[in-house]
């Protein structure tokens, strides 16, 4: 529940901001010295009883001086959080409707002013972006007992399925368009 900075290569960590304990932080993307996006989980606790009430997103525009709340997405459950310059991000993870467990895109293109969410029937979680260049983007897809990498070349409008696989993909990175290596 901690957001931490070094300017010192790792040697000695300053903390920037310790959040309640309702908030679970889980990714950060840092655009710059300023402006960072941190995302998490955000709890409803009462005494005896903890249950999620969905994806928080805080960003910082003075180096971690004063964090704001941009959105709380009830029912979202974010895994990863990239942008692709400073008014563009997308965050991906899983979303609830009470039965099924579904695929979820959280996109912003005026710097987490306002966000929208796609929920993806296709698969049950998104996670592992990778963004290659401006124009290729990757993600790590699962459903039921399959696991996915994709390929969007629209910021996620869209995309192809790269590979299909029963084993389940813990890592991968591409090198470029044709190069590729993954853990399964």
């Amino acid at each position: 529940r901690l957001i931490l900075k070094t300017t010192s290569g790792g040697n000695h960590w300053d903390v920037v901001k310790q959040f309640w304990e309702e908030v679970f932080l889980n990714s950060l993307y840092v655009i710059d010295e300023n402006n960072v996006f941190v995302t998490g989980t955000k709890w409803f606790i009462s005494p005896g009883s903890w249950s999620p009430i969905g994806a928080v997103i805080f960003k910082t525009n003075n180096s971690g001086f004063h964090w704001a709340e941009m959105i709380t997405l009830e029912d979202v459950y974010n895994e990863t959080l990239w942008f692709q310059n400073p008014e563009t991000g997308v965050i991906v993870g899983s979303y609830c409707d009470g039965d099924l467990i579904k695929g979820v895109i959280v996109k912003t293109n005026d710097s987490g002013l306002n966000w929208s969410t796609t929920i993806v029937n296709q698969f049950n979680n998104i996670g592992g972006l990778q963004f290659l260049d401006n124009n290729n983007f990757y993600f790590r897809a699962h459903k039921d007992t399959t696991d996915y990498i994709c390929k969007t070349e629209d910021m996620f409008s869209s995309w192809t399925v790269k590979t299909q696989h029963p084993y389940s993909i813990t890592s991968y990175q591409y090198l470029d368009n044709d190069n590729a290596y993954a853990i399964m």
